[in-house]
């Protein structure tokens, strides 16, 4: 007992202080700084690995599945099993029109005013019955707006690969933070850059504040470590790799 502890406290302190550095990131004038999105964007994949490694999951070649279900299960209390209504109504006008019209996604104006996140948690409940009544491709496609699957597609892999943000999000703009976020809504200048799919061009970008993105973090190595120590599970070496 005594060595699996000491083996699980050198990996959660190491995770913790990437978390720290993310966390620091944060509170600089230039939190939206890419430094701080490359450390959380590595160590939150290593998370969904170890995650993965415990429960005795496959997670080589399966980054997405490992992760998403991270996420939604040691951070349960942050919504993000929500879908983004923006994000939605953004791929449903290029890969499925019929459903623009389909209740709750007809309620969604692009023109209107700033949508808020606590608008995808009132849509919901209606979101999660249209989801029910598709297909597997067009459920694919909605799970895609999924705060998770945002974060692993906007936040892990573009940084991650690209050394940038996704393009269905940006860095959050100065000035006061809307008291209803995180997560926040924001309209962006579509890009007139041809190399770039129409199908790729948000005008209403998801942000994510760094800060908050460190929380997440936080909150799920303090459960991987609880659930981690409740099983008495040793955590192996090189726990990333298979």
């Amino acid at each position: 007992m005594g060595e699996i502890d000491e083996t699980n406290r050198w990996v959660f302190d190491f995770l913790r202080r990437r978390c720290d550095f993310v966390e620091a990131c944060g509170r600089h004038r230039l939190a939206e700084n890419i430094d701080g999105h490359v450390i959380w964007s590595v160590t939150v994949a290593a998370l969904g690995r170890i995650h993965a490694r415990r429960l005795a999951r496959p997670s080589k070649g399966r980054d997405r599945e490992s992760l998403v279900d991270a996420l939604l299960t040691l951070a349960p209390g942050y919504g993000l099993a929500t879908f983004s209504v923006p994000l939605l109504f953004h791929d449903l006008k290029w890969k499925a029109r019929h459903l623009l019209s389909a209740d709750p996604v007809a309620r969604f104006k692009p023109t209107g005013a700033t949508w808020l996140s606590t608008q995808d948690q009132e849509m919901g409940p209606a979101l999660a019955d249209l989801y029910a009544q598709q297909p597997q491709k067009l459920r694919t496609l909605f799970l895609r707006s999924r705060y998770a699957d945002v974060l692993y597609r906007e936040y892990r892999c573009s940084v991650l690969h690209g050394f940038d943000l996704g393009r269905a999000t940006m860095t959050v703009p100065e000035g006061p933070a809307s008291e209803f976020g995180p997560p926040f809504y924001g309209h962006h200048q579509l890009s007139d850059d041809p190399d770039i799919p129409p199908d790729k061009k948000y005008r209403i970008r998801i942000m994510f504040p760094l800060p908050y993105l460190a929380e997440i973090l936080n909150a799920m190595i303090n459960e991987e470590e609880r659930a981690t120590t409740a099983a008495n599970w040793r955590i192996p070496r090189l726990p990333t790799l298979e």
